[in-house]
């Protein structure tokens, strides 16, 4: 639809081909990313999904990757009903991350005396996880979900006190964050312990017979018709390769899913400087074995205004 004024979007149906969904992966080896996008069946929504799967055979991912995912994003509490689900028929150390991000359009509704009013659109996002989602307006970055890991005091504070959990292990335990173009850095991580064979490093997860209890966060971003907006949902295997210096590529209106995906990938295997809290070693690689695997799915929300 090409854009119109603002008397135009006043009075004409709004017909949404100016929302499109791209989702890409690139398996590593481990092979348990999940990425999808598109149309709800209803065609009432747009949608973005992304899952990251952990722990060997994991039944949660293959789950995941079997729904009808245009059919199940119709559904209220479609959440409430893949946490049910997996929690019945996960494994003890096995599970997954979902972040999905619903879209509903502006519309516009006549009334009986030939009147018409703007039902404006929102982004809904949903998560359970720390597959991180952010939403970019005209290129800045607006919202960024609250990620369930060791860094969310409200999280960890939740999973001590309603979960079976036996403790929490920091010692010796790392993570890497990427500081700029050339440089990564240590950093202290976590593991939540929940049993043998039953080890989590973030703090909410699908699958894992239900050990850290049916819970997942709700946001919604209300949407104007006069700007842009871009969806990014990604698993860690993108959003640890990335740094703030990153947001005009990734907020960009002109990078599509593979676009980031590649991004990423190319961070993964590049050669980097690292601050391994003691020294900066200089010109290292990831082995090939600690390459992660990498999903993107992403929605960009064109202006409707000239």
């Amino acid at each position: 639809m090409a854009a119109l004024t603002n008397e135009q979007f006043n009075n004409t149906e709004v017909d949404v081909p100016r929302l499109t969904t791209t989702d890409f992966i690139k398996q590593a080896s481990s092979a348990q990313d999940f990425a999808t996008s598109g149309v709800s069946a209803s065609g009432k929504y747009r949608f973005c999904v992304v899952a990251d799967g952990h722990g060997s055979e994991s039944k949660t991912i293959d789950y995941l990757r079997g729904i009808s995912w245009d059919k199940m994003i119709d559904m209220e509490g479609f959440m409430e009903k893949i946490i049910a689900d997996t929690n019945e028929l996960s494994r003890r150390g096995e599970g997954s991350t979902l972040s999905v991000a619903r879209i509903t359009d502006h519309r516009v509704i006549s009334g009986p005396h030939g009147d018409c009013a703007v039902e404006y659109g929102k982004i809904e996002l949903f998560y359970v996880g720390d597959s991180s989602i952010k939403v970019y307006r005209d290129g800045k970055n607006i919202y960024r979900s609250t990620d369930h890991d060791r860094n969310n005091r409200s999280e960890v504070k939740r999973i001590s006190e309603t979960c079976n959990m036996r403790g929490i292990k920091r010692d010796n335990i790392w993570d890497v964050e990427v500081v700029d173009d050339t440089t990564i850095k240590s950093v202290p991580a976590a593991l939540f312990d929940f049993g043998e064979r039953n080890c989590i490093n973030f703090t909410n997860s699908l699958g894992h017979e239900g050990a850290t209890k049916p819970h997942f966060r709700h946001d919604i971003v209300a949407i104007e018709h006069t700007v842009d907006y871009k969806v990014v949902v990604g698993s860690d295997g993108f959003w640890g390769m990335t740094h703030i210096g990153d947001e005009a590529v990734i907020g960009s209106s002109s990078t599509i899913a593979q676009d980031l995906v590649s991004y990423a990938d190319k961070r993964w295997r590049q050669c980097w400087n690292h601050d391994n809290t003691k020294q900066i070693v200089k010109n290292i690689r990831f082995p090939t074995s600690n390459i992660d695997d990498i999903a993107v799915s992403a929605c960009l929300i064109e202006s409707l205004i000239l």
